[in-house]
């Protein structure tokens, strides 16, 4: 199961609005960021937190036994 991505959005008096992607992993953030800055305006400042440097997950995960045949 994946765990929760979220965008948190906080908008200034001055009418800027910040951005926070929560939950995903890699570049992936910077590509959702993108998306939504497009639909809102342009990108002024970004900043990578921890979860940009995380490895992303892939949806398919293989379990080996010790056993061969």
């Amino acid at each position: 199961m994946k765990g929760r991505e979220e965008l948190e959005i906080l908008i200034s008096e001055s009418g800027e609005v910040r951005v926070m992607v929560k939950g995903i992993k890699g570049p992936s953030c910077i590509k959702t960021a993108e998306n939504f800055a497009g639909n809102i305006g342009r990108i002024k400042e970004m900043t990578k937190t921890s979860e940009f440097y995380q490895k992303e997950k892939n949806g398919v995960r293989l379990k080996q036994s010790g056993k061969r045949r």
